[in-house]
């Protein structure tokens, strides 16, 4: 076997180290530094971008509780009108000519006063 012969296992381990040396040092001063390079650059854009959706989300929860808030304010000035406007409707109905005359009679009364004026018109 040529693998195993004494003349050439010398100069295969030799050869071995130095090819395996020359590779090792191109990966550590060129592909190593390139691949760290793009990962902290990876990571600071995970964090920008981290940051910015939690800004988003900070800024859209304090929309939510101005327009949740503006919303009940909305719904307090409605209710608030409603019953004003409520108020002003009874006081009206109950100051009105009509309602105080039909008040003041019952519905014997308004028999009576009919029944007197269909016995005096025969």
């Amino acid at each position: 076997m040529p693998q195993l012969d004494n003349v050439t296992f010398l100069s295969q381990i030799f050869w071995c180290f130095i090819t395996f040396s020359l590779l090792y040092f191109i990966v550590l001063k060129n592909i190593l530094p390139n691949i760290a390079k793009v990962l902290k650059i990876r990571k600071k854009l995970f964090d920008y971008y981290n940051s910015l959706f939690n800004n988003i989300n900070t800024i859209n929860n304090n929309y939510i509780v101005f327009k949740s808030s503006d919303i009940s304010n909305l719904f307090f000035i409605i209710n608030k009108n409603i019953n004003d406007y409520n108020e002003i409707y009874k006081n009206i109905n109950n100051n009105s000519y009509i309602s105080n005359n039909i008040r003041n009679y019952s519905l014997l009364n308004i028999t009576r006063k009919l029944s007197k004026v269909i016995t005096n018109g025969k």
